[in-house]
């Protein structure tokens, strides 16, 4: 067995399911209409879902870009409408809303997956982008987005057993 075909097998290991992916796929839609009818904002998946470089039990996080005037208020409009859609749709079960004020977003539990929301953030939409460019950069097989993966995976599963103790810091991607 070459070593690109055991890397290959050892992402296979490291991604969430096709259920899980199929799973985020359908709340993002959810999340995307019930947003875009309540508050007329358009919505963008971002991060490592929308790269396909999460691991397992990642969160969805969805960048929400508001119309001016709605910043103040969007997320008290937001929690009602998911609050009375919550009974409706059977789909979609939405277990929790939670408001974290000191990031101004919302974090939601719908069938298991934990999506955050963040207004008018471009930051990570750039991040996105930039992800997407410099794999179509490095091209091989998306090998960019396959080294990441790895990266992520050890900082998340094996660098704190080295850690422990130390005062490094460990950066996270998302």
């Amino acid at each position: 067995m070459t070593v690109l075909s055991r890397i290959d097998e050892l992402i296979g290991w490291l991604v969430p399911p096709n259920d899980v992916i199929n799973q985020k796929e359908m709340v993002s839609r959810f999340v995307e209409a019930s947003l875009g009818k309540c508050l007329g904002a358009r919505v963008f998946v971002v991060g490592s879902t929308a790269s396909n470089t999460c691991l397992h039990n990642e969160d969805l996080d969805i960048n929400l870009y508001l119309c001016k005037g709605q910043e103040d208020n969007w997320f008290t409009r937001a929690n009602e409408f998911f609050f009375s859609r919550a009974s409706a749709n059977q789909a979609n079960v939405l277990r929790k809303v939670s408001f974290l004020p000191l990031d101004a977003k919302i974090e939601l539990l719908i069938n298991e997956v934990v999506v955050k929301i963040c207004p008018n953030d471009l930051s990570s939409l750039y991040f996105t982008a930039l992800q997407e460019e410099f794999n179509a950069f490095v091209g091989s097989e998306n090998l960019f987005k396959k080294s990441l993966l790895l990266v992520k995976a050890w900082l998340r599963y094996d660098a704190p057993k080295f850690l422990q103790g130390s005062n490094s810091d460990v950066i996270f991607f998302r």
